[in-house]
């Protein structure tokens, strides 16, 4: 994850009182799906 991605991560812990661990494994969570989408859209593209 990158610096300010982190620094987000901890306001929105800050304000919501929500423990960053939480926080963190949703937004890779989140991060792994993008991935997964982008990745299907790449090959679907290549067999045309």
């Amino acid at each position: 994850m990158r610096e300010e991605q982190l620094e987000a991560l901890r306001k929105v812990s800050k304000e919501t009182g929500i423990s960053q661990s939480p926080l963190i494994g949703t937004a890779l969570d989140d991060l792994l799906k993008d991935k997964e989408r982008h990745k299907k859209k790449l090959f679907s593209h290549k067999g045309k």
